[in-house]
């Protein structure tokens, strides 16, 4: 009962990053164990509910076999990496070496990774976002996030570890995202119409293996927006735009977009505003001759993609702490 107790009142907190507020630069309030194998985070120590200082307190992991500490940016923040599958304690140091808290984490290798099309997933048509065998256009870019889960069905944390074997038919990389949500993101970029497969890897050994259909052209051009009905003025939303083949949802799809007398000058499946309920705008959008249009109620328009999620890392990379690309945030392009 005396351990309990301490383990309740322990005066330190411990946090990692995966899912990271970038707007008050702290992280998470816990940690999201179990860990993904072969994914990297930092570890980092807090003091829990008071302001007293953190400096000279010491993070410790336990089992290197499991974490692996990559470098030690603070006596109290790490950057580590999940190499071993396995559970390990996260040990808290004073300044004078008194053990203050501990924890255990774990670190766990997926049984099963499911594709989630990021563009119909965040306009909320999650049936055609979990079809585990999508329609792409030849010559476009869909992008799917990777969600990993164990033999259990708990969702695995973490980025990194994931790589794409090549595949001639198709251009196929694995992207990595930071600062907001950690996440592996998978793009395919078929060459040619017809059925492809495309093998995910993890560190270095098979996975799993997806499949999808590539069609040369669209039937339909079809916009679908976020729900407006509880927005707020100012909150950023979004427009998918996506095609119609024999019934099936064609991802990939890159129309021009037109708002009023504005055109964009650049193609993107997306078109991101910020909601304003006193501006109606009329949008349309052209693919190869085809028209759709949509209402929203916005300002400040710009093209995107589906694919724009928090900041990302050159796909493929080795194995390791990875540097964060800042370039990887939300490029603009602004409708003029």
């Amino acid at each position: 009962m005396f351990l309990l107790l301490t383990a309740c009142f322990q005066p330190v907190e411990f946090h990692d990053s995966i899912d990271f507020n970038l707007g008050f630069g702290r992280a998470h309030e816990h940690l999201e164990t179990p860990y993904l194998l072969g994914s990297s985070f930092d570890l980092s120590l807090s003091r829990q509910n008071d302001r007293k200082s953190i400096e000279g307190y010491r993070i410790e992991v336990e089992d290197d076999t499991v974490l692996a500490v990559l470098a030690r940016t603070e006596e109290h923040h790490i950057d580590v990496q999940a190499i071993g599958v396995g559970s390990t304690r996260l040990l808290a140091f004073e300044p004078d070496g008194e053990q203050v808290g501990e924890t255990v984490v774990e670190v766990r290798e997926p049984a099963v990774i499911q594709l989630e099309g990021a563009g119909p997933h965040r306009v909320g048509l999650d049936d055609i976002a979990e079809d585990q065998e999508p329609t792409i256009l030849v010559g476009g870019t869909a992008k799917f996030q990777l969600r990993s889960f164990d033999a259990t069905g708990n969702e695995l944390a973490g980025n990194g570890g994931l790589e794409v074997l090549e595949n001639s038919m198709l251009e196929a990389s694995v992207e990595e995202t930071y600062f907001g949500q950690d996440g592996n993101w998978l793009l395919l970029s078929p060459y040619e119409a017809g059925t492809h497969e495309v093998e995910l890897t993890l560190v270095g050994l098979g996975v799993q293996a997806f499949s999808f259909q590539a069609v040369d052209t669209i039937d339909e051009l079809v916009l679908v927006g976020e729900d407006e009905s509880d927005a707020e003025d100012g909150e950023s939303l979004m427009v998918w735009a996506h095609g119609l083949s024999g019934g099936e949802v064609v991802q990939g799809v890159e129309p021009i977009w037109m708002l009023g007398e504005f055109v964009g000058d650049e193609g993107g499946d997306t078109l991101h505003y910020d909601f304003d309920a006193d501006h109606t705008m009329d949008v349309d959008a052209d693919f190869e001759g085809d028209i759709a249009e949509i209402e929203v109620h916005g300002a400040d328009f710009h093209v995107g993609d589906s694919s724009a999620v928090g900041c990302s890392t050159s796909p493929a990379a080795p194995l390791g702490w990875l540097a964060v690309a800042l370039g990887g945030l939300l490029v603009r392009r602004k409708v003029r």
